[in-house]
C-alpha cells in the first residue's frame, strides 16, 4: 500500500523526519520494512501548516520521492508544528498529482494507507453520500479522496474520530448489501492546524503498520546531541525511523488524538 508519517508539536524542521533518519520516508519509497510492498514510487506528497495561514501549504508530485531534490529542498527549508507526508503504492487509481496524498479541503489535511475491497464496484454508492459542497472538491479517482470527502460529509470538521467510524461503516454497508466481502483496511491521519486525529481500522488481520512516538524519543534514537534541541511533540507513522523498542505499535480499532501538547490513545 503507502507509506505515511505525521508530526504535531513544536516547531521543527520537515527534514528531520522525512529526510534525515535512516528509515525516513523519503527511504521508505524505495524500501519499506513493513509495508505490503517495498516499493512505493507511484508519487509523494507534503502538507504543513504555519502562523502565516490557516489553511496547510501542499505539495505533491507523481515522481517517485527518493532522492527528489524539490521534496529535500523543501524539507530542510521549512519548519513546521503540525506536518503529514505520504508515499504512495498505487493499487487501482493511476499514478497522478491528483491522486497523491494529502488530500485537502481548506484547512482539513488528510492521509490514508489501505484500502476499500470492491471500491470500482461501490464508487457510485460511496460518492452519492458526499455533500456536494465537498463532492465539488472529487479531482482525483482514489478510495482515499472519497473517504475523506464521505468523512467531511459526516462531520469531520466537529468529530474526527466519529465521522471516520460512520464513514467506514457506511462503506461496509454498501459492501453488505451489494454481496461483496466486508473489507477495509485504513490507517489514517487527519489534521485541521490545531488538532490532529490518527485511527487504525482493518476487517483483514492487523495490518497496515502503525507506530507513535515522542519527538524527544525520536531525537534519543537518532543520537541528536543538540543542548536546547529537546521539543512537545509527538509522530504517528507506518514504520519506525531506526530500529527501536521506543516506537510502541498501534493496535487495530484504535485512535490517538493530539491537541495542545495532549496526547491520548483510546480504543474504538
Amino acid at each position: 500500500m503507502c507509506r505515511w508519517i505525521m508530526y504535531h508539536g513544536d516547531k521543527i524542521k520537515m527534514s528531520d523526519l522525512l529526510v534525515d533518519p535512516e528509515n525516513s520516508l523519503m527511504h521508505q519509497s524505495i524500501h519499506s520494512s513493513q509495508g505490503a510492498f517495498p516499493v512505493n514510487g507511484d508519487g509523494f506528497g507534503v502538507g504543513w501548516y504555519t502562523s502565516l495561514h490557516k489553511e496547510p501549504g501542499v505539495y505533491r508530485d507523481p515522481l517517485p520521492a527518493w532522492n527528489n531534490e524539490n521534496l529535500i529542498s523543501l524539507a530542510k527549508h521549512i519548519k513546521s508544528r503540525n506536518f503529514m507526508a505520504h508515499v504512495r503504492a498505487s493499487t487501482i487509481a493511476p499514478t497522478s498529482r491528483l491522486n497523491c496524498h494529502p488530500f485537502k479541503f481548506g484547512r482539513h489535511m488528510f492521509v490514508h494507507n489501505g484500502s476499500i475491497g470492491s471500491f470500482d464496484d461501490i464508487r457510485q454508492e460511496v460518492e452519492q453520500l458526499i455533500k456536494p459542497q465537498y463532492f465539488k472538491s472529487r479531482f482525483g479517482s482514489t478510495d482515499s479522496e472519497a473517504l475523506f470527502l464521505l468523512a467531511l460529509s459526516n462531520g469531520l470538521e466537529n468529530d474526527p474520530k466519529k465521522a471516520i467510524v460512520e464513514s467506514i461503516d457506511q462503506i461496509q454497508k454498501i459492501q453488505a448489501k451489494n454481496g461483496l466481502e466486508e473489507k477495509v483496511k485504513a490507517s489514517i491521519a487527519y489534521s485541521n492546524g490545531e488538532a490532529s486525529c490518527s485511527l487504525k481500522i482493518s476487517t483483514i488481520g492487523d495490518k497496515p503498520s502503525l507506530y507513535y512516538i515522542s519527538y524527544n524519543d525520536i531525537i534519543d534514537t537518532l543520537d541528536i546531541k543538540k543542548k536546547g534541541k529537546k521539543k512537545n511533540g509527538f509522530v504517528v507513522l507506518s514504520e519506525p525511523l531506526v530500529d527501536s523498542d521506543l516506537y510502541t505499535y498501534v493496535d487495530n480499532y484504535t485512535c490517538i488524538e493530539i491537541k495542545e501538547n495532549k496526547f491520548k490513545v483510546e480504543k474504538l
